[in-house]
């Protein structure tokens, strides 16, 4: 898929980037109001590269609606459909049960994590993930064979 008007000047520093990522990563409506939007297609791209990315149900709820109500300009219908079936749903390993909220309940208890961000690390040691991307939990923080990394950190 080609972007109309050329590259936007955000990807100068990343030319790597195919456009289908950088398009939906920055969709026009959300270019604006999606912060660190360049290093967040660099994460995608990385991700779809490397094939061992994964995310939870959670982490498709939340985008979604972060896409959808939160924007100044939300998302259109077709605009978040498109970014779930080429984005997310690629991504998306990990589905609740009942193991996962145990594990979750004891993140929380041992940690003091609320349970969405609890529910989040169980996912991703589910998985098998050595390295949760998150600029909501704290950086550099160990669980089991799980880091916490902020992407967005200077």
């Amino acid at each position: 898929t080609a972007v109309k008007g050329g590259p936007s000047p955000m990807f100068k520093e990343y030319p790597e980037i195919p456009w289908h990522i950088r398009e939906l990563s920055q969709a026009p409506r959300l270019r604006f109001e999606w912060p660190n939007g360049a290093r967040i297609a660099v994460l995608i791209h990385t991700a779809f590269e490397s094939g061992t990315a994964s995310i939870s149900y959670q982490v498709v709820q939340e985008t979604l609606n972060v896409l959808v109500r939160r924007f100044v300009t939300p998302a259109s219908g077709d605009d978040a459909r498109r970014f779930l079936d080429q984005v997310l749903v690629p991504l998306w390993r990990i589905m609740p049960s009942q193991g996962l909220y145990h594990r979750s309940l004891d993140i929380q208890a041992r940690y003091g994590y609320g349970l969405y961000d609890a529910m989040i690390i169980a996912a991703a040691l589910e998985a098998g993930c050595t390295r949760l991307c998150s600029e909501d939990l704290q950086h550099g923080q160990q669980i089991d064979a799980l880091t916490m990394e902020n992407p967005f950190r200077g």
